[in-house]
């Protein structure tokens, strides 16, 4: 059975995905602009559930204690084999830092060793989940944002006349 949508959504930015780069970019997007953006998040499951981040164990590597943006930058280029972009390797490289304690004023709290970030969970089978639904609940609150879960996207039209 096929359920289709019977209401057109007019948003400024429409995001696909509700793992950890779509339900981050609502919040990024919150500290960068001035106004509220008109945001659609669309999801294929449950708003942040069945997501990489949510069934991962919450670590992440960063250029922190003692391992340096020259060392990440060098682990993800070999790791890519040498596809990923350099300059936006570094990029994300010396802009983590900030992520992070951005992420941080949100109320999420990290445990940090040598080169990588572990969330701090009480759940010990799926530590990425606080941070998931951490963010979940920021998105939820916010407004001018609909939401669409359980819902695939087949196609994006796009109209210049409003």
């Amino acid at each position: 059975m096929f359920k289709i949508l019977s209401r057109s959504y007019v948003t400024d930015i429409a995001i696909v995905g509700s793992g950890l780069a779509g339900l981050s970019t609502v919040y990024f997007l919150d500290m960068f602009t001035a106004e509220k953006v008109r945001t659609a998040i669309i999801s294929k499951s449950s708003l942040g559930y069945g997501t990489s981040t949510y069934y991962s164990a919450g670590a992440f590597r960063c250029p922190v204690n003692g391992y340096s943006v020259d060392d990440y930058v060098r682990d993800v280029i070999e790791g890519g084999r040498y596809v990923n972009r350099r300059s936006l390797v570094e990029l994300i490289a010396l802009r983590s830092i900030n992520t992070i304690k951005s992420l941080e004023q949100l109320g999420i709290r990290f445990r940090i060793s040598r080169g990588v970030l572990r969330v701090v969970s009480d759940d010990p089978l799926f530590q990425g989940r606080e941070l998931v639904l951490t963010l979940k609940n920021y998105v939820v609150r916010r407004p001018n944002t609909v939401v669409l879960e359980n819902t695939y996207m087949l196609d994006i039209i796009k109209c210049s006349n409003g």
